[in-house]
């Protein structure tokens, strides 16, 4: 977890204090780290624990809520059914949360 907080004080720092990496429009690497705004919301969730928050890092996160950003993802519940299937037939599991496929 320290570790995984760790690595997300580059992406913080690189923003510099501008709303996109791209300063005021969306550029490639706003792009390349969307997986920060989609993939890291989706497994605090599966996993109960908070890496990301307006607290720690308040300009990745942000980031991660702007509505350009937004635009460019995945409906949330789409990327956790993704999460849970690739996991489970990885792992021959049953799924990690089920309950989370089954909120609206």
């Amino acid at each position: 977890m320290e570790e995984a907080c760790e690595c997300l004080k580059a992406p913080e720092s690189a923003l510099n204090g501008n709303k996109l990496y791209g300063g005021h429009t969306i550029g490639l690497v706003d792009i390349a780290a969307n997986f920060t705004g989609f993939w890291l919301s989706i497994v605090q969730e599966a996993t109960g624990r908070e890496l990301l928050s307006a607290h720690k890092f308040p300009l990745l996160f942000n980031w991660s809520h702007c509505g350009i950003v937004q635009e460019c993802l995945l409906p949330q519940r789409q990327g956790i059914g993704h999460l849970q299937s690739s996991c489970c037939s990885t792992l021959n599991k049953q799924p990690m949360c089920p309950s989370i496929l089954n909120k609206q």
